[in-house]
């Protein structure tokens, strides 16, 4: 039988454009790669490019871009000024939002949900994207994201909304 987990692809990060938007390399099997430019589905950071350096909206967005390589584990050296060059590509794993193909948004990227391995090459159920909000970097969040939120809180309390209408009939 085949897995039911689809669009899914291991990946490594090429550049962190700004806190919603990567660079990634993305294995596609078979030896083959490609080059992409993807966007973390249902979130929208604060901008770092066409505003005004130093102004608020630019120190949030600044924040967001460093979260996300701190999340991701990348070492970027400061003193490097090529924007391609990052020490540790640590595998990543990008996917489509339930399962379903992966699509572009409006400016030509991909838009992905992104889970990072432990050390022991697991993966937990949250996201890049869901730790963007969690830590307040975002400046608005799609109902998509208020949607998987609730069902990653159902998946850790062990309740779905079948299993809360059962025990609501028992009562």
């Amino acid at each position: 039988m085949l897995p039911t987990q689809t669009h899914i692809y291991e990946a490594t990060v090429r550049r962190v454009v700004d806190g919603d938007t990567l660079d990634l390399n993305v294995n596609l099997g078979f030896g083959v790669s490609i080059h992409l430019r993807v966007r973390l589905y249902g979130i929208d950071t604060y901008e770092i490019h066409g505003v005004k350096k130093h102004s608020d909206e630019w120190e949030k967005g600044m924040a967001a871009k460093q979260f996300v390589e701190e999340y991701l584990g990348l070492e970027i050296p400061s003193e490097h000024n090529h924007p391609y060059f990052v020490l540790n590509p640590n595998p990543i794993i990008i996917r489509s939002y339930n399962g379903k193909a992966i699509k572009k948004g409006k400016y030509g990227r991909w838009l992905v949900e992104i889970y990072v391995p432990n050390k022991a090459g697991s993966i937990g159920a949250r996201t890049l994207n869901e730790a963007l909000v969690n830590a307040g970097h975002t400046k608005q969040v799609s109902k998509y994201e208020y949607l998987y939120s609730q069902q990653h809180k159902a998946i850790e309390t062990g309740t779905t909304k079948e299993n809360t209408k059962k025990d609501n009939e028992e009562k």
